[in-house]
């Protein structure tokens, strides 16, 4: 992206260096505190980005073309709100939603600015990653027989949310010393593991999944070799056996999650939302029933039996489905192609000046095997059970997406200033 290296020439202020240093790295503090912190924290972020871009004059990244494609969707979302049967209800989450890949440019480029600030940020990732696995085996050993933790809220899927959204950054970037230093692992295994391990005893089968798919991903293409690998894979699993061997509750809940809960079977209390959700964006296809509105469609007279659900969910509990839902089918395309628009920005190929070349050409293959796991764990189409347009879901997803892109183009701003 040429603007942000213009942008690089004009922000060299101090001030403005130190006032980014400490607003990016209170991320994970900020998230702790709940929705309301991590909200205020992205917006914060998202304001001096659109500050920086008035005082300077520079526009240039509104032309990228996932950000149009956002902004595409974003104004589809708020047209199917006007025309929805609740559009009050439908424009508290399609009209605030365009501060998400607001937020995700912006995280881009802080990232992307200084070393100093880069690593300043994985650190805070790190710093808060270490706090909040303190807080979860505490709360463990006071509750040893829980299901579920919560960490340091009251709702107990935001303690596995807040493991795997900075989490998984975190174990992706000690798994790149590796290829640096194979004389890591001395920490960098430890720290996998428990980062693995503490997520599975929160409780939360899914979250547990993604991460190790992550990892997973980042074994088989992130060029470790095999002995780091099957090392890392090794420790994991050992980790999570540990964990379950003192926490025969939560093992007992995995087996069963494993056996009847993931949402694709129809054992699963999520697979009458997913098909729910099917069966609400065939009622109107072209504009769905607008943002936010499942829930009152499903609770209307006669809602459950249209949509051919048992009982009612708030919502499908599946990014796509509850997109196709909400948006319709033009909704959802659009969608779609801002996420192929992300994975083709990752996956192709610079040089210096910005030009395309083969594969395997003065790129950092680490750094962009690292953004094209983020982006999957983020977007893939399994997705996750939380809200598609709410809040803490789409934090954790913007932050993966902002950390991916920033990855990428600090590798950049790294090589061309060498």
């Amino acid at each position: 992206m040429k603007f942000i290296d213009r942008m690089n020439n004009t922000m060299s202020h101090k001030w403005f260096a130190v006032l980014s240093f400490v607003a990016l790295v209170c991320g994970p503090f900020a998230s702790m505190l709940g929705n309301a912190g991590s909200d205020i924290w992205l917006c914060l972020i998202v304001l001096a980005f659109l500050g920086k871009s008035v005082l300077d004059k520079e526009w240039g990244w509104v032309y990228e073309p996932w950000i149009i494609l956002a902004f595409l969707f974003w104004f589809w979302m708020v047209f199917t709100s006007a025309i929805s049967p609740w559009p009050m209800n439908s424009f508290e989450h399609s009209v605030p939603w365009v501060r998400f890949p607001l937020f995700a440019a912006a995280f881009a480029y802080f990232v992307s600015r200084s070393k100093n600030l880069h690593e300043g940020v994985m650190y805070g990732f790190l710093a808060g990653v270490i706090i909040m696995m303190i807080v979860l085996v505490i709360e463990r050993i006071n509750n040893p027989d829980a299901e579920r933790l919560f960490g340091t809220w009251r709702q107990h899927l935001k303690a596995a949310w807040f493991m795997v959204g900075f989490g998984l950054p975190v174990s992706l970037w000690a798994l790149g010393q590796l290829q640096k230093k194979t004389s890591s692992f001395k920490w960098v295994f430890p720290l996998v593991g428990l980062i693995v391990a503490i997520t599975a005893n929160t409780g939360e089968i899914y979250m547990t999944i993604l991460l190790l798919f992550g990892i997973g991903l980042f074994i088989v293409f992130g060029g470790l070799g095999w002995k780091l690998s099957a090392g890392v894979a090794a420790f994991g699993i050992a980790s999570i056996g540990v964990m379950f061997a003192f926490g025969r509750q939560t093992l007992e809940r995995f087996q069963y999650g494993i056996e009847s809960r993931l949402p694709w079977k129809e054992t699963s209390d999520y697979y009458p939302a997913w098909m729910g959700g099917i069966e609400a964006g065939k009622l109107n296809p072209v504009t769905g029933i607008g943002p936010n509105n499942f829930e009152f469609v499903c609770k209307q007279e006669g809602g459950a039996e249209l949509l051919q659900v048992p009982y009612c969910h708030v919502h499908p509990h599946q990014l796509y489905i509850q997109t196709f839902a909400e948006t319709g089918l033009p909704g959802l395309i659009l969608f779609v192609l801002v996420v192929f628009a992300l994975f083709y920005k990752v996956a192709r190929k610079y040089d210096l000046k910005g030009k395309l070349l083969s594969p395997g050409k003065n790129t950092d293959r680490l750094a962009q095997v690292q953004s094209l796991v983020l982006l999957t764990a983020a977007l893939w189409p399994i997705s996750t059970y939380s809200e598609a347009f709410g809040q803490h879901k789409n934090f954790f997803t913007w932050l993966a997406i902002g950390w991916a892109l920033g990855l990428l183009q600090y590798s950049k701003n790294s090589r061309s200033s060498t």
